[in-house]
């Protein structure tokens, strides 16, 4: 006979669903110092009024400049010494020199003769370099250089020579001969006078100063 058959296994289960993947967790940030506390807002109280810094002391004005600057009064110049070549002594009278090399005292950059002469009474006189192998220049200072009265430079007559006319009073002068800019070498001078001048009357020579008279002999005592 037949064998029994067995009966059919029941089914197995389901199996469980597999979880969900965890998700990766953020890294945790690092920690960072606390922030210092700020300071309380200071709110001025209605019954006590904000009172202002003292004022800065005003600022002294400064010394008045000046003005015009250029007119400010420059230091008194020292004395210097004046060295003459000689002196002039009459009317008529002719001197001779040369100029290369000489000290400079005033005048153009070339060097100079300088001459003293007295006037003994107002007139005209001339002073003449015709036939100089320099282009000359003359001057007339007031003793001791300190004022010029007259100059001349050049002349019609003898070119690059000059000839100066100068009326002068009565008193001590200086005569500079010198050459135009730096011009040096030699030259020669007449000294020409007047006889006449406008009201008819002579003038007296050219002189040096006179020398102070010699003291009285002591009075001769009689016994």
């Amino acid at each position: 006979s037949p064998l029994p058959s067995s009966p059919p296994s029941p089914p197995s289960p389901p199996s469980p669903p597999l979880a969900p993947p965890s998700p990766l967790r953020s890294p945790v940030p690092p920690m960072l110092p606390p922030s210092p506390p700020s300071s309380p807002l200071v709110v001025p109280s209605p019954s006590s009024p904000a009172v202002p810094p003292p004022p800065s002391p005003p600022t002294p004005p400064s010394p008045p400049m000046p003005w015009p600057p250029s007119l400010a009064s420059p230091p008194p110049a020292a004395p210097q010494r004046l060295f003459r070549t000689g002196s002039i002594r009459s009317c008529g009278e002719t001197v001779r020199g040369d100029t290369t090399k000489a000290a400079r005292q005033t005048g153009t950059p070339a060097g100079e003769h300088i001459y003293a002469f007295t006037v003994a009474a107002a007139g005209t006189i001339v002073f003449d370099t015709c036939g100089s192998g320099l282009d000359t220049v003359v001057s007339v200072f007031t003793s001791g250089l300190a004022k010029k009265v007259a100059q001349g430079d050049d002349s019609i007559a003898c070119g690059k020579q000059a000839i100066l006319t100068a009326s002068l009073d009565a008193g001590a002068y200086d005569l500079v001969v010198e050459g135009y800019y730096k011009s040096e070498g030699t030259y020669t001078l007449t000294v020409g006078c007047s006889n006449l001048y406008s009201d008819g009357a002579r003038i007296g020579p050219l002189s040096s100063p006179a020398a102070p008279p010699p003291p009285p002999a002591p009075a001769r005592r009689w016994r």
